[in-house]
């Protein structure tokens, strides 16, 4: 699972930064996954955070900066352990 964030700089306490929100996006996909499909093995799933760095629209509007806050699932090998 990836974790992205827009280029605006976050400063929370629950997120100092960026690239804890991104793990936080990350994190909570594997969470979601793993209590709602069976078949996943949570050895075969990992949190990757980019931060602000793998931007899929420029940052230019409030659309685009939806598109670039996402996390994303990415399957290296799609098999399904039975």
């Amino acid at each position: 699972m990836e974790g992205n964030t827009d280029s605006h700089q976050i400063s929370t306490c629950r997120y100092p930064c960026n690239w804890e929100l991104s793990a936080a996006r990350a994190s909570s996909l594997i969470r979601y996954l793993l209590s709602n499909t069976a078949e996943l093995s949570p050895e075969r799933i990992i949190a990757l955070a980019y931060g602000k760095t793998k931007q899929v629209a420029l940052n230019d509007s409030e659309q685009n900066w939806r598109k670039n806050r996402r996390g994303e699932i990415v399957s290296l090998n799609p098999v399904i352990d039975s």
